[in-house]
């Protein structure tokens, strides 16, 4: 029952959403902070004779992950051969799958 004198309980409905502009600013903010958190632990790495690691080129890892296919590929294609000499048979697709994927 309502006091004499209290206003009524307002329902809250969700809470709004930021806007662009400060979810750009958001942004900003954590990558500075990574930036800067990332040299200054770069620092005392060096200073403790650790070389950090580098990220590698896209063009590196597009070819990395060429070479790694084409191994997949020739293992599968080297299992259904076997499979088959065996006298199974199995979907070469698969084994593809099965083995690009383990």
């Amino acid at each position: 029952m309502p006091v004499s004198g209290s206003r009524p309980l307002r329902r809250r409905g969700p809470s709004p959403r930021p806007t662009s502009s400060s979810a750009g600013a958001l942004a900003v903010a954590v990558a500075a902070l990574l930036a800067f958190l990332g040299r200054w632990a770069a620092a005392r790495l060096a200073a403790r004779g650790i070389s950090p690691a580098i990220l590698l080129p896209g063009r590196v890892v597009a070819g990395m992950v060429g070479v790694d296919g084409l191994g997949w590929s020739a293992t599968g294609l080297g299992v259904w051969l076997l499979a088959g000499a065996r006298g199974v048979e199995v979907d070469a697709r698969l084994l593809l799958c099965a083995y690009a994927l383990s």
